[in-house]
Formats: C-alpha cells, structure tokens, sequence
C-alpha cells in the first residue's frame, strides 16, 4: 500500500518549485515563436501534440507529492526527448547568424 510519506518528502510543503503547468506554458511559449518564426508546418502537429502532452503529464506528476522520483526523471527525459525533436525543426545556429557572417565576408573593410 502506497500512503503518504512512504517514500519521504522530496519538497517542503510549502515550496513553490512545484508550481503546475510550468512545462506546458514553456512548451507553449517556444511552440508560438516557432510558429511565428515559420519553423512549423502542419505536418509537424504530431509533434507538437506529443511535446504537449508530455509537458502536462510532467507538470501532473511534479505536483504530486508522492510520485516517485524514478517516474518523475522518466517524464522528464521524455519531456525532453519531444523538445529535442521539435527544436531539430529550427535551423542550426540561425539563419540570423549565417546572415550577419555573410555580411562580414563580403565587407572587405573588415
């Protein structure tokens, strides 16, 4: 039988670290840029449902008490497994970037 404080307490209990639904505003932030910026077509929407969804099984588990840390690494690495697959969307470095070097090389007062 799981109850209370079978596990002990990884968190006081008035510690605001476990503020719920940080992962998903974050997620949502970072979609919306990525949606301005034109970084994401409709075909990446699986993608982006998947990241959803792991930000809020994440910030679910985060505000119980008594999930286990195990579970609480697992949705966490997969969390950001879903990141790591979005952002492989954005151009490496950003094109900002290649821009600004280009314009160097072709400044020859530099």
């Amino acid at each position: 039988m799981r109850g209370k404080g079978a596990q002990g307490e990884l968190f006081a209990a008035n510690d605001r670290h476990r503020r719920r639904g940080t992962n998903a505003r974050a997620l949502g932030t970072t979609v919306a840029a990525m949606r301005a910026g034109g970084l994401l077509e409709p075909a990446d929407e699986a993608l982006v449902v998947g990241a959803r969804t792991a930000a809020l099984m994440l910030d679910a588990a985060l505000g119980d008490r008594d999930e286990s840390r195990y579970t609480l690494a697992r949705l966490g690495s997969e969390y950001r497994a879903w990141l790591d697959m979005l952002r492989a969307l954005a151009p490496a470095g950003g094109a900002g970037l290649e821009e600004l070097f280009d314009a160097f090389d072709d400044d020859p007062t530099l």
